[in-house]
Formats: C-alpha cells, structure tokens, sequence
C-alpha cells in the first residue's frame, strides 16, 4: 500500500506534462479527471522517447496507471480485512494510512535516486508498485484459500484435473518441447512443398497433386492415429506418446526423400509428410487431457499448440527460409546477376536438401523427447495407482534443505562436476595453437602430451589425500590445480609471460590435468559409494558425462569467445574450477538407501544424457555444413546448458518421493516380510562372527597391513591397498590397461595431426574431435548399462566386455593406417568409443573385486597405467616414427630441419607403421583380459550385490 498512490504524486509530474506537450490548464485538469480514474507510457512521452500523442491517448495512459490503485486496493487491502475480521477498521485504517503515504515516501526515494528530475520520477512510479507487487505476489492472499504457490507444487495424479500453474509441469514441458520440433518441422515441410516442386523441376499441376496428397493423407494420418493409439492403450496399455515417437521417426524418413530426391520420390514425401503431420495432432490434444484433466483443457490444448508456430518460426522463416534464399543468391552470383536483376529469388536444384537434414535431425530429436516422456509416464499408462505428490507452502523450505542435502542432488552436482572434468580431451583442438605459438616439433608436443596423460591418471595422490580429508578438502584442490595449471599455459600461449621452457609447460599441463583425478575421487567415488548396487550404470553415467566434456565447452567456448582456440585453454581453466567451488559441500559420501525403481531412474538420466549427446553430434556436424553467427552459437550454447542441466528435473521428483514415503509410509506386506527377514539374518551373522568380547574385531583392525598382505579375503570384499596392489587380478587388470588406454591416449592425442597430415581443413579435424568427444560418451554409458545388465540378467563377467572393446578398437587403428576416403570419421567413431567403454569397466571391475573400503585409492592406482602406456606408445613411438618420417620427407626437398618452422609430414605414411603397433599392442590387451575373465567367471556367477542390499536402509 506503500507503493499504491503514486496518483497523490500528480501535482509534481503534471508541470512537466503541461510544459513538455504545451497543454493549458484545462487539458491538465480533464487529465487529472482521468487520473483519478499509464505511467510508463506517460515517461516515454514526457521524455520525448516516442512522438507527440493526442489528447485522448494521454487521457488513456494516465487512466490506465492511475487504474493500477484499485489492484493494489482489491489484493491488499481485502485481502487483510478478511484475514482479521475483529480489527478490520484499525487494520483498513492503517492500510490507507501507509497509502497516504505512499507520495512522500516515493518523493524522497527519487530524489535520493534521480536527483529533482520529475520526468523520472514518472518512471519511477511506472517500475517501483509494479515490482513490490510483482515480489509479494505469492504471499497475500485469504486465510481459507489456497496459495497459488501451494497449488504449483502441491499437483495432483496424472489424469486428474491440473490448474494451469501446475500444468506447467516436467510432462508438459517435454510434450511441448517434442510439438515444437514435430509439428514445427511438419508445417515447415507443408509450408514449402510448392517451391519444393518447383525446385526439382515438377509441373505446376503435379505440384498441385502434391499439395492434394497432402491433405488427403493428413485426413488419413489423424483418423488413424486417433483410433490406433487408442485400442493401443485400451488393450495392450500402451502409452500413447510411444505412438508419437513412431510418427515423428516416420516423419524423419519423409524429410530425407526430400533431401536425397530420386524420380517419384516426392510423391511418396508427400503422402509420408501428410500423413504423419496430420496424426501429431490429434496425439498431442489426447495427452494433453489424459495427463493433466478436462477442467482446464481449452487452455491446456491451445498452450501446447503454440509450440507450432514457434517452431514454424523457427524452422520455415528462420532456417528454410534463409538457406532457400543463400542458395538462390548464389545461383545468381554465378550467372553475374543481382538480387535487383530479378523479380522473384528462385532456386532450381536440389538446394532444399540442407534444410530438410536439418528438419530430419530437429525431429529426432523430437521423437527422442517424446520416447522420454513415455518413459516418464508408463506407469501411469499401465494403470499403476501412484502415491500422492506434491509440496504444501509451508513444506517447501525443509523440503529445499532435505533436497540439497540428499543424494540425488549430489549425484546431479556429481554429473555437471563430471561434464566438466574431461578438459584434457580438448588437446586435440589447441595443441596446434600450442605447437604453432611456441615453435615445438612432434616429438615435443607428443611429450606435452604425454605429461597430460601422466596428470590425468596419476590419481594415487588423489586418493590418499581422500582417505585422510573431507570430500569438500578434495574438490578445492582440484579446482586450484586446474585452474593454475591451465592459467599458467593461456598465459603462455597468449605471450603474456615469457616463453617457458618444454620442462615448465610439461610441469604446467600436468597439474591442471591431474586436477580431473581430483573430481574423480570427489564425485565418482562418492556417487559409487552411496549407489553401490548400481554401480556400472553409475559409472557408465559419470564418466559418459566426462566424455562428452569436450563438446560441450566446444560449444561454451564458441558462444563465448568465437573461434579462438588460445581462449578455450582460458575457458577449460576457470570453468570447472568454478563448478567444483559452487557444489564443493554438496557431495559426500552418504548411507545406501534401498530404491524400488533404482535401475529405471538411472535409464531416465541415460535418456537425459543421450539427447545431450544427439544434440552436440547434430549442432556439430551443422556448424561444419552451415556458417553460425554469433547469436547461432548463443542459442546452440544455451541448449546445450539446459540439457545438462535437465537431470536436475529427475533428481527434484526423486527426492520428493522419498519425502513423501517418509510422510506416508507404504505398509507393503510383501516388503514387511522383507524387511523383517533381513536383519534377522545380519543379526545372527553378527552373533556368529562376534561370539565373544568385542576386542577380537578390535584386534583385526589394528594389525599391520603388511602382517596381511598375503592373507587376502575374498573376491568383492574390502581389500587393503597392499592386498589389492600384489594381487594377480589387479597385475592382469594393469596389463591390460597398459595395452588399451595407453594405445587409445595414443591414437586420441594424435588426432588432429592425423587429420592433418591426410589433407583434411582445420573446420574438419575439429570435427573429427567432436566425434571422438561425443562417441566417448556412448561407449562410456553403453559399457556401463550393457556390461551391468549381463552380470544382473546372465552372470557374465565384465572382464569379457572389456576383451570385445578392445579387439573393437584394433578396427579403428587399422583404419588409420590404412586410410581410404571418409575412412577417418569411421574411425573417429571407434576410437571414442572404444576408448569411453574402456575407463567404466576398469573402475567397476576393481570396485567389484576389491571392495569400495579403499576404492578411492585403488582406482586411482589402476590408472597409473595409462600414462606409462601412454608415454611409451606416443612420445617413444609414435611421435619418434612420426618425426623420423617427416625429416625424410624434408630430405627428399633438399631440406634440413633448421629451414622449417614446424616439423610436419603429409601423407598416409606418417601414422601407418605407428597405428599398425598400436593394433598388434591393443589385440595383446584383449587377450590378457581374457585371462581375468577365466578367473573371475566363478566370482560373476554369484550374487555379488548381495552385501550391499543387506545393508542398505529401506525407503
């Protein structure tokens, strides 16, 4: 109320109206009149912002601000009286009191803000009630009514009726997000069916027969999928947007005839387009009133239809529209003509086929939402009867706090801390800067390299700084080492410091790549110690996330500074130091708890993290065939962002059903019986294990770890790390480990020179970066969930899905030295994916064999192989052949190397005799990791997450 009467303050403001607009006194009264009936509007016109408007548009302007009153009036001061009925007249009279005043309380705020300028203090009132309104928005309302931020949070069973706040839920936001790519792309495709014709030489009258199959077909397509998806759910319980996923896949098979045209092709795109265009439709309305009721379904229905022409907009005018339009002006370009030659800018060809990639890929994408809202709701769509959801106002704060300090959070903190500590697969992209800024051969890039590798798998320091300190302790070193390490070299790069010698910069790399053990041990092993029965899924998550690390600050970096490798090395510096400093008290290590649908939230943030991953692989392969501006590179960015962050959805819903199962506990007689049965049997175990005074568990643990050393427990117990490191499993593990990542840091740090050296543009080798960074994160996440699924369903070990990665990736090496056109992205392809698949199944299997007691410690200790692998097979080998083949091809120029600035070599002979060892060395890995699988097979065959469900709390 305070804020309310900005009309008391008419008598400063009117001056300036009458003097500025040459208004008599009449005219000032007739507008008072009305006052008492716009400020903002009245500020642009007093300060000559917008031209001189009528009488009768001030009269309305000032009516409509001054109107404004009688809101605050009705919310506040109603409000109040009937929250305390018995003292409404003291409470009304203090109410009106404060709007008396409002005049002078807002006078001495401008005049302390604006200074005695009355055209600003127009302005002021126009902004100062509208944002104390804005603020308490939530806050003021009856005692019996129910908060409108109650009613947000607070959302009934999917079918039941929703209110329009609370519809704007995770359901409808993915449903809105899968139209927007769907039927944007189909109203796209209808939209320029025409010119389509026209462009690949139809007929008018067959363009016009296109048009009509269109529309018949559209008629086909929403009377099919009405009646089809309904007897799908009706019969089979089916959820409906699974039907969806199939249309827009459909759809994706329509775009591409378009774009790879052949004689009668577009006669079946049309139909095809027509068709699945037609059946989005009546789908998206049918979800949109089973999920969220009828009781407000004409505004439902009509929201989600916005997403139409928002991705028509976005897809006709704004990508079609515009590639149409370059490709049409470059025809003209040849022809020496100009735009002004020409009364209508055609184009004759097959130049709609980058569009319509692009329509294909966008509606992927949209099938891939639309599959993850199906999984999102598939018990709803079987008829299971859920728990009630929700949050009540006043639960929202212990809710937050119970949220921030569960382990679902910290797993999302986990993922991000993880999405950003992969800098060091990055080398491939600025290592040129590196090598071409301070004047470096191969050899001693190679041995930068090498130092890279030594930090990112020398963890052992890691690990035992983790036995003896704080999660939180162990975060911030990480961040000061990366962010010194990486400063150190931008500094250098960029000749802000002296030149350091090859040994500083070798020291420089290496701490800012040792700070990725850091978050390793930080994140992942926590992560892997309060989810232990999902602890291959766990791992295949995280370190697909790391994978997929460089793409994404690709992405970061273009958006922020452009194509500029030296700031990128700046970028990689500050950014994940700063992720860890934000979430450095989140993570920590907390108490299972027994989760009765584990296994499927895991595959929902799988879904999370692979539309993550189609997106960078599509936006990556479009910036090589589409030149991005500045703000192309904004929003690719920022979609990037929103996906990374979109587990965060999934972690809120998890939480909130343990805060409800703890308010309204589940009296499962099944899950009573359970529960009752297992502690019991841990009971008696401890019983028998501890007959006696409790000294004897005493006397175990004090005895030195070396008097233990060769009396080792059995597999899947808590090894020490003495036990653990003079065993043969973790020596064979070594060997194979050796072998394999040494071979694939090899093959991954070589990359851009490989490129280069084939001929391939600076645009595509960072391409074939991209592609090892994204195909990373699928072989980390499919190791993961493949190799968990058959030990759970087949009692496979998991050894034996390491021997298949790596006979895979002897394929990849070979393609490199025997290269053939294209042969490169193929092999990109299986490099990252090889090499992904291989870092979750060494960290599970040493946490399957030797316990999590010292699991921080162990991993990092498996690790120590690939930087010796990578020393000897890519500064030894690689780089010395390398060399040795570029100085003969200087010899056969009549060169010495003192006469060229960077030691190059061009042509399929510099890698070939490198990458064919690297196969011979990368096939003796598989084979030793056959070793292990023999002696395991035994141990796989048994229930090894049998412990941890005993010991695990129940929900």
């Amino acid at each position: 109320m305070a804020g309310g009467a900005a009309t008391h303050l008419f008598g400063i403001h009117s001056k300036e109206i009458k003097s500025t607009l040459n208004y008599d006194q009449t005219t000032l009264n007739l507008l008072g009149f009305y006052k008492d009936l716009g400020y903002f509007m009245i500020w642009l016109v007093v300060s000559g912002k917008i031209t001189k408007p009528n009488i009768w548009q001030m009269c309305i302007y000032i009516c409509i601000g001054a109107n404004s009153q009688n809101f605050a009036n009705t919310g506040a001061l109603v409000t109040s009286a009937k929250n305390f009925p018995e003292s409404r007249g003291s409470i009304i009279g203090l109410l009106k009191g404060y709007t008396g005043l409002s005049g002078a309380i807002m006078t001495q705020i401008y005049l302390a803000v604006y200074g005695n300028d009355s055209k600003s203090l127009i302005l002021l009132i126009a902004w100062l009630p509208a944002a104390i309104s804005i603020l308490f928005v939530y806050t003021i309302r009856d005692g019996d009514e129910k908060s409108s931020l109650d009613a947000i949070f607070y959302k009934p069973e999917r079918g039941d009726n929703y209110i329009v706040l609370q519809a704007l839920s995770i359901d409808m936001w993915v449903l809105f997000l899968a139209t927007f790519f769907g039927l944007g792309s189909s109203l796209t495709a209808v939209d320029n069916l025409g010119q389509i014709g026209e462009s690949l030489g139809y007929p008018n009258k067959t363009v016009t027969s296109f048009v009509s199959l269109v529309s018949i077909w559209n008629i086909f397509g929403r009377v099919f999928a009405g009646f089809v998806s309904e007897i799908m759910v009706v019969k089979y319980r089916l959820p409906r947007p699974l039907m969806m996923t199939m249309v827009l896949l459909l759809a994706c098979v329509s775009y591409l005839l378009v774009a790879f045209p052949f004689p009668g092709s577009l006669y079946m795109a049309s139909t095809v387009t027509g068709f699945s265009f037609g059946a989005q439709l009546p789908m998206n309305l049918t979800i949109v009133s089973e999920l969220l009721g009828l009781k407000y379904y004409s505004v439902l229905f009509n929201f989600v239809q916005l997403a139409n022409p928002l991705g028509a907009f976005v897809f006709n005018g704004k990508t079609t529209g515009t590639l149409h339009d370059r490709a049409a002006m470059k025809g003209l370009t040849k022809k020496d003509l100009r735009r002004s030659s020409v009364k209508d800018l055609t184009c004759i060809g097959t130049h709609y086929r980058l569009p319509f990639i692009v329509l294909a890929s966008v509606t992927f994408f949209g099938a891939l939402s639309s599959l993850s809202l199906t999984q999102i709701i598939e018990s709803f769509a079987r008829g299971s009867v859920t728990m009630e959801r929700g949050l009540k106002g006043s639960e929202l704060l212990p809710f937050t706090v119970q949220f921030l300090r569960g382990r679902w959070f910290a797993l999302f903190a986990s993922f991000l801390i993880m999405a950003g500590a992969g800098a060091t697969y990055l080398f491939g992209t600025y290592s040129k800067e590196i090598k071409a800024t301070l004047d470096y051969d191969q050899t001693t890039l190679n041995l930068l390299g090498f130092s890279k590798d030594l930090g990112a798998n020398v963890g052992v320091f890691s690990g035992l700084i983790a036995e003896v300190t704080p999660t939180w302790f162990v975060l911030l070193v990480g961040a000061a080492l990366n962010f010194g390490g990486y400063f150190m070299i931008w500094l250098a790069v960029t000749g802000r410091i002296a030149k350091p010698k090859v040994w500083q910069m070798c020291i420089y790399i290496c701490i800012g790549a040792n700070s990725q053990n850091f978050a390793n041990t930080g994140a992942l092993v926590t992560s892997v110690k309060n989810f232990p029965e999902s602890r291959g899924s766990m791992l295949g998550l995280l370190k697909g996330y790391t994978g997929l690390s460089g793409a994404v600050m690709t992405q970061i970096y273009l958006a922020v500074y452009g194509n500029d490798s030296k700031s990128l090395i700046l970028l990689i510096g500050w950014l994940p130091a700063a992720i860890s400093v934000i979430f450095v008290y989140t993570i920590r290590t907390m108490k299972p708890v027994r989760h009765p649908n584990e296994i499927r939230v895991f595959y929902q943030f799988l879904s999370a993290s692979i539309l993550l991953a189609v997106f960078l692989m599509l936006i990556t392969l479009t910036e090589k065939l589409v030149t991005f501006s500045k703000a192309a590179y904004a929003g690719a960015a920022t979609v990037v962002c929103f996906l990374v962050f979109s587990p965060l959805f999934i972690s809120v819903r998890e939480e909130l059903l343990i805060w409800n199962m703890q308010k309204h506990p589940i009296d499962s007689p099944m899950e009573i019986t359970v529960d009752k049965s297992t502690p019991e049997i841990v009971e008696s175990k401890q019983v028998v294990s501890m007959p006696g005074s409790p000294k004897q568990g005493d006397e175990k643990v004090e005895k030195s770890c070396f008097l233990t050393i060769c009396d080792r427990p059995e597999r899947g117990e808590d090894y020490t790390i003495l036990q653990a490191l003079t065993s043969l499993d973790m020596w064979v593990l070594f060997l194979a480990t050796f072998c394999g990542l040494g071979a694939s840091l090899t093959a991954v740090d070589n990359l851009g020179q490989i490129g280069e050296s084939l001929g391939y543009p600076n645009k595509t080798v960072t391409s074939f970066v991209s592609l090892v960074s994204i195909w990373n994160f699928f072989g980390r996440v499919f190791s993961g969930f493949v190799s968990e699924t058959l030990i759970v369903k087949y009692k496979v070990p998991r050894p034996l899905m390491m021997t298949m990665v790596l006979l895979l990736a002897c394929i990849g090496y070979l393609l490199v030295a025997f290269p053939m056109p294209g042969s490169l992205y193929v092999a990109s392809i299986i490099i990252g994916f090889s090499f992904g698949a291989q870092l979750p199944l060494i960290f599970a299997i040493i946490s399957e064999l030797f316990g999590l007691k010292y699991y921080s410690t162990l991993f990092n200790c498996g690790q120590l192989a690939s930087p010796l692998g990578s020393y000897i097979f890519n500064v030894k080998l690689t780089g010395f052949l390398y060399d040795r083949e570029a100085m003969k091809d200087l010899a056969k120029k009549g060169l010495t190397r003192s006469s060229v600035k960077a030691l190059t070599c061009i042509g399929s002979h510099c890698y070939r005799l490198p990458f064919i060892i690297l196969a011979f060395v990368t096939f003796f890995g598989a084979l030793t990791s056959l070793i292990l699988v023999v002696r395991t097979r035994n141990y796989y065959r048994s229930d090894i997450y049998k412990k941890f469900r005993e010991n695990a709390e129940s929900l």
